[in-house]
């Protein structure tokens, strides 16, 4: 019971878990994982190319990728930090955030401290925090500088200092900047300053500065999206939301959406039960005050609702992964407006439960899952082995570049001792960095796998005997030489009947683009 005693000794436990946290799922994936994610890969590929902007997301997302490679001098390791990075963010940036809330109401510290502990490690019980951090990329991004961006906006419009004011603004455009969606926090916190006490901010000089320094960071985007006819905005709402193509279950989306991102936090709010004793006390509820519930309502359900809205509104289908980022701060929400009464009792049996759930219960039990459903079995080095170890075969050259499946050709580019550059799906609107006189100079390995409906499409029937890419490719490149398909067993699984299918493709270099001028 000492050990729970004070405010620091409940701080130094926060601490402990965060750190717990990171090392403990690092180790997990890296264990676990023989092959990244996808969403991971493929913000790794455009982390060894740095742009202004990308097919599927503006450009912080491969910063962030890019800072774990150099970190583990091109090691899955180092991106595994890097993302776990994000989510001890996330975890600590609730805590504050709950605990300046929890001030309001004039609450003893040892309460506004468990209050803040309780908000932030209850989140060990979605999937959001622990297993789907590896899965995703810009989702816990957003869902690490949301919370951060909440408590920037609190101390702004509480000290009007301009340290809070600037951090909000670079907060909020690298948000933007991981995930377009993150537009909705600055809404919502905009139509907030407009409504609240606070709106005489809006005409300060620091509330100006920082709408110029927001306009700085995103600009170089801009004019990227423009200059490439706005790509991305073109995935996110026409290809992934379906503006534009009249779906006809608009509502039954929305509530399939609202139950998935339900289910997800529901074990989040097992965990908050148990923090929680029923017993009564005689102790006079405070209330906070109307300025105060009003900022903690706007912040952490505004964003939600604002996403909802405006996602009926337009008519855009809503993905489950998509309501990750916005359900941080919906803990402290609950908490602070219900306010239950946490015993030093209650609260030491919360803490028990979740150091289980962080040290045991979480990793045995994904660990367990992942060996008996091939999780991150994917053969991507052994791809890679296969790809440059046939190129050096026929042209002895180092591998420059690699074309395709944006996926396994990213598996190649990163695992391949050559690092060849990467033409997503063959289609330079999707690879900018590659020159295609380069491309052709110096040849490149093309490369299919049998995870691609395009794939199955191409060679169902033929019981892969017969190869083939798409004609419109094999066109383009008639020097193509198509390799039979291999056939590569699942990482842990040599027998296995699901082995990965294999077209691989070498266009060999050309000398006469070598002396054509760049364009």
């Amino acid at each position: 019971m000492n050990l729970l005693s004070s405010p620091k000794k409940i701080v130094s436990l926060c601490g402990l878990a965060l750190i717990i946290q990171a090392f403990t799922w690092v180790a997990v994936w890296q264990f676990i994982w023989h092959a990244a994610a996808h969403d991971t890969i493929e913000t790794i590929v455009w982390g060894t190319q740095l742009q202004w902007g990308y097919d599927k997301n503006p450009w912080f997302v491969a910063v962030v990728a890019r800072a774990g490679i150099v970190l583990s001098h091109h090691s899955m390791l180092g991106v595994y930090f890097i993302k776990e990075c994000f989510s001890v963010l996330a975890f600590a940036s609730v805590a504050v955030f709950t605990y300046l809330l929890a001030k309001e109401i004039e609450t003893p510290h040892r309460l506004a401290y468990r209050y803040a502990i309780i908000a932030s490690l209850m989140l060990q019980g979605t999937v959001c925090y622990t297993i789907h951090v590896a899965l995703y990329n810009d989702n816990f991004i957003l869902a690490a500088l949301y919370p951060l961006s909440a408590v920037f906006l609190y101390q702004a419009i509480k000290t009007d200092r301009w340290r809070y004011w600037l951090s909000l603004s670079i907060c909020l455009a690298l948000a933007v900047m991981a995930k377009y969606d993150a537009i909705i926090f600055v809404a919502v916190y905009w139509l907030y300053l407009l409504f609240s006490p606070y709106r005489h901010r809006l005409l300060s000089i620091k509330v100006f500065l920082s709408i110029l320094l927001f306009l700085i960071v995103i600009t170089p985007n801009l004019i990227w999206l423009y200059q490439h006819d706005f790509i991305t905005l073109q995935y996110a709402f026409i290809t992934k939301g379906g503006l534009g193509s009249h779906p006809t279950n608009s509502l039954g989306n929305k509530l399939d959406f609202l139950q998935s991102n339900a289910i997800d936090f529901l074990p989040a709010l097992v965990l908050m039960a148990c923090a929680i004793t029923t017993r009564k006390s005689s102790e006079k509820k405070r209330s906070l005050t109307k300025t105060a519930t009003q900022f903690l309502l706007w912040v952490s359900l505004g964003p939600f609702l604002f996403l909802l809205l405006s996602t009926t509104v337009a008519n855009i289908n809503l993905v489950h992964e998509w309501g990750i980022a916005f359900m941080p701060l919906w803990g402290s929400c609950l908490l602070l407006c219900w306010r239950p009464r946490v015993t030093a009792r209650s609260f030491q049996r919360f803490v028990v439960l979740i150091f289980s759930l962080m040290l045991l219960i979480w990793p045995a039990g994904y660990i367990i899952y992942s060996l008996q459903h091939n999780s991150g079995a994917y053969p991507a080095k052994e791809i890679a082995a296969r790809a440059t170890s046939l190129w050096h075969q026929h042209f002895h050259t180092p591998l420059a570049f690699v074309a395709g499946n944006r996926y396994v050709a990213g598996y190649v580019s990163f695992h391949s001792p050559d690092h060849p550059s990467v033409l997503i799906d063959a289609n330079v609107a999707y690879s900018p960095w590659v020159s295609i006189r380069d491309f052709r100079c110096h040849g490149a390995v093309f490369l299919q796998d049998s995870t691609t409906e395009e794939f199955e499409a191409l060679n169902s029937g033929l019981n892969f005997q017969t190869t083939r890419f798409n004609a419109q490719l094999q066109q383009h490149y008639p020097t193509l030489i198509i390799l039979p398909i291999e056939s590569i067993p699942l990482y842990r699984k040599p027998n296995d009947q699901s082995n990965i299918k294999l077209l691989i493709g070498l266009l060999p270099p050309d000398p006469a683009y070598c002396q054509t001028p760049p364009k």
